[in-house]
């Protein structure tokens, strides 16, 4: 006979009900993972523009349109959809400032107006303005890792931006199959 009690492992029963509980509650809801985008058949052949040319927006775009099953065309014309990307940029703006009257806080703001037209030339989605928000703190006696911060952020930024495009995409999909 031993001097230290019997130690059971806990029933997994309670656990397991639980999470059995929960998978129904979210299948019952109609949850689903995000998958890929479906294109709509006036979006499979697709020539981007982008007023930040040579900028990764641009570049995450087409990859993902890409992966869609997309053709992207290096020229527009005949039967060809068109995607304009204008006023893509980044502003910083200042969000609040100390009693020492020094910046403490500031915004990135990421900004794109959108504009798709589908193969023959009729525009499927109006010009619109997307913006994405991110705040960061200024530490002044930190001030070393600011800039690498700001990089950080605006990479994060360009590809929510890229799928934020890609969403409005997969929006068109829907309205065309109806």
């Amino acid at each position: 006979m031993s001097a230290f009690p019997e130690s059971r492992a806990p029933s997994p029963g309670p656990r397991l009900a639980l999470t059995l509980c929960l998978c129904s509650l979210v299948a019952a809801c109609g949850f689903q993972l995000r998958g890929e985008v479906k294109l709509a058949s006036n979006l499979q052949r697709v020539y981007v523009t982008s007023s930040d040319t040579y900028g990764p927006l641009k570049h995450n775009v087409e990859a993902a349109l890409t992966r869609a099953g997309a053709k992207i065309e290096s020229v527009p014309g005949e039967g060809i959809a068109q995607i304009n990307m204008t006023g893509v940029g980044v502003t910083t703006v200042v969000a609040s400032v100390g009693a020492n009257a020094r910046v403490n806080q500031f915004n990135m703001v990421y900004h794109v107006d959108l504009e798709i037209s589908d193969g023959a030339g009729k525009t499927v989605f109006e010009k619109q303005p997307i913006e994405q928000t991110r705040s960061f703190t200024f530490d002044q006696t930190q001030a070393i890792g600011t800039g690498s911060e700001q990089d950080l952020i605006r990479r994060e930024m360009e590809r929510d931006m890229s799928q934020a495009i890609m969403r409005k995409i997969d929006v068109l999909e829907r309205k065309f199959s109806q």
